[in-house]
């Protein structure tokens, strides 16, 4: 009968020492430089070594809930919601977002309309029971309500439905995507902890930070973490020592960077802690959820099926990383409105990965990483170090008042862009093997109803504006592609 001694491997097999391990590199690489060979620089600056070893800094381990919200977008308008909803959450999906218009995010015409708008409008209380209209109590509804939580608030609460969920309050991203503070925006606390009181008074949240609006905007995970710790501070402000216990969502978007997306998230909670901590916050009262999505602005439109590979590994890096709620964007998007069959293909990646795959049945499945444990560190580091500048600079809003922000997200953007046009990095389909024959799906255009409300900006905000990285790249080979029709 075989004892421990006899599964000693250490052993059999010596643990090797770092000098040993780098004369046989030294021997492959056959005279290549180490460094320069086998170091790598990610986009936020980051060096990546060949190898990690236990000299690993302290990191915290994801303590994220076991259950995760399916919470697929719906793409539909009022008349179609109710019927829409009930039929998903029969099929595995256990939340619902409500994914406003402009008028009912931002109040009024903005400065500047996104690509990428809502079609929910939601005026009243009448409205939102309409689309609620005989959904268990217990659904989470995730809002993104942006620059209106107060009008939210006071619908959601004429309407008698607990607010499980989040009501989406974030109007500083809410002027950086329409160009301006309408004159209603939130930021007296007052107002603020008035907006806040009848949603987390039923255990719901008002705010959702979005981060993902930096991603798609062109900014680094670097760039998107301050982001978020800028907006929490602001906000930690804004409500003041009154602030009721509630839980914060923090919005981010997944890129293809597998194992950087998978620390960027694990970072989310180091600089969470940290935040609190200087804030004098009790960690048990201000809870971090993530809500995580798949990246539109690295999807694309040759090819859009390899968009499915693309958005399953994201997906994994989201689940392994400790979100809360999850969000797969159907691979057809970039195309159009996606259609039933792109909506289950999506809603169904997320139902294996959850509940097939068993990824959630793993806690923290990245800690005891060298790598990841590093990665996370190191992104951390740079993410504070960033907010504190801007701290020492008069905060977040300081540099969004004067364009500081938006010159540093785009000048980022245009280093992404950079990199596929010269081939530094590559998308299969479109920039590589590209298939000249290939049939996409046809999409309908759809109009976006929308009602004007009085109202102007109160103050005008140089907008980011969200872009596929891919744009410029599938514009030539359209151009190409009509010259040789």
């Amino acid at each position: 009968m075989l004892s421990k001694d006899d599964l000693n491997l250490k052993g059999v097999f010596p643990l090797p020492t770092e000098d040993a391990w780098r004369a046989a590199v030294d021997k492959l690489l056959n005279g290549k430089p180490f460094h320069e060979t086998l170091f790598s620089t990610t986009e936020e600056g980051l060096e990546l070594a060949p190898i990690y070893n236990e000299a690993k800094p302290d990191t915290l381990s994801v303590q994220s809930s076991d259950t995760v919200w399916i919470a697929q977008r719906l793409f539909c308008d009022n008349s179609a919601f109710n019927a829409k909803a009930r039929h998903v959450l029969t099929l595995g999906q256990n939340a619902l977002r409500i994914d406003l218009d402009i008028v009912s995010q931002w109040g009024s015409h903005p400065p500047f309309w996104p690509s990428n708008c809502g079609l929910i409008h939601l005026p009243d209380a009448d409205v939102f029971k309409q689309l609620t209209d005989e959904l268990a109590p217990d659904v989470p509804i995730f809002f993104d309500a942006l620059s209106r939580p107060l009008e939210i608030a006071r619908i959601i609460k004429a309407s008698g439905r607990t607010l499980i969920g989040t009501a989406g309050a974030d109007p500083v991203s809410g002027a950086l995507l329409y160009g301006g503070f309408p004159e209603s925006w939130v930021i007296s606390a007052r107002e603020t902890r008035q907006a806040a009181l009848p949603i987390t008074q039923s255990g719901g949240a008002l705010f959702t930070l979005r981060g993902d609006l930096i991603h798609d905007s062109g900014g680094n995970k670097v760039q998107e973490l301050a982001y978020l710790l800028g907006l929490s501070a602001l906000y930690i402000r804004t409500l003041g020592d009154a602030a009721p216990a509630m839980d914060w969502w923090w919005r981010t978007a997944i890129g293809n960077d597998q194992f950087a997306e998978i620390a960027k998230l694990r970072a989310m909670r180091l600089l969470w802690y940290n935040l609190l901590d200087g804030f004098g916050c009790a960690p048990e009262e201000y809870s971090l959820k993530i809500d995580a999505a798949t990246s539109w602005r690295f999807m694309s439109y040759y090819d859009p099926w390899v968009n499915m590979i693309r958005s399953t590994g994201q997906a994994f890096s989201a689940i392994t990383g400790g979100c809360d709620a999850l969000e797969i964007v159907p691979f057809d998007r970039v195309l159009g409105m996606p259609d039933d069959f792109s909506i289950r293909q999506a809603r169904n990646t997320a139902i294996i990965l959850l509940r097939e795959s068993y990824l959630r049945h793993v806690h923290d499945p990245a800690a005891g990483s060298w790598y990841l444990d590093t990665l996370t560190h190191q992104l951390a580091v740079e993410a504070w170090r960033l907010f504190q500048k801007m701290e020492r600079e008069g905060g977040l809003l300081t540099w969004i008042r004067d364009g500081r922000w938006q010159q540093a997200v785009s000048a980022n953007a245009r280093q992404q862009q950079a990199a596929y046009h010269d081939g530094t990095r590559k998308a299969v389909g479109s920039t590589i093997y590209p298939n000249p024959d290939e049939k996409r799906p046809a999409k309908p255009t759809v109009s976006i109803p929308v009602e004007p409300v009085a109202g102007s900006a109160g103050e005008a905000i140089e907008p980011l504006q969200p872009e596929r990285v891919l744009e410029k790249e599938d514009a030539i080979r359209r151009d190409q592609e009509a010259q040789h029709a």
